[in-house]
């Protein structure tokens, strides 16, 4: 979404975090080789970070998983929201201000927000395991 990744540049000129990379999440190559190269940069790219600023869902999934301390920017869908809703941490999405001043707090997660990502992240696992062994219950009736 242009807005938003133009928006994200911006944000992180003014915060004059450096250094500072803008990272795709996706690639227009069609080879697997290259798909998986590129995904392995990436993620490589982010667990590296001191701070990230994220335009798309699956970033912030990543940065949860990574224990990165992040901003969120709201997207085209509700997802951002709802999962940030869902943990408590709606302190950490970006509501459209191009000119960001990031709160010094926000640069890290506190012990409050990582015990709030780990509680959300051990039950998710545990909806996502039972939602499939439903799914497995319903299709052997």
């Amino acid at each position: 979404i242009k807005t938003i990744s133009t928006e994200i540049k911006e944000n992180a000129k003014h915060a004059q975090l450096t250094p500072v990379a803008y990272l795709r999440i996706t690639t227009k190559s069609k080879s697997k080789w290259a798909q998986t190269r590129k995904a392995r940069i990436y993620l490589k790219e982010l667990s590296t970070a001191k701070f990230i600023f994220c335009g798309r869902f699956h970033a912030l999934t990543l940065c949860l998983l990574l224990r990165k301390p992040f901003i969120a920017y709201r997207s085209n869908t509700f997802k951002v929201e709802g999962m940030l809703e869902d943990i408590g941490l709606t302190n950490r999405i970006q509501h459209g201000s191009s000119s960001l001043t990031i709160d010094p707090s926000l640069l890290e997660l506190s012990e409050p927000e990582l015990q709030k990502i780990n509680d959300y992240l051990i039950e998710a696992d545990l909806k996502i395991r039972t939602l499939f062994q439903d799914i497995k219950l319903l299709l052997s009736n």
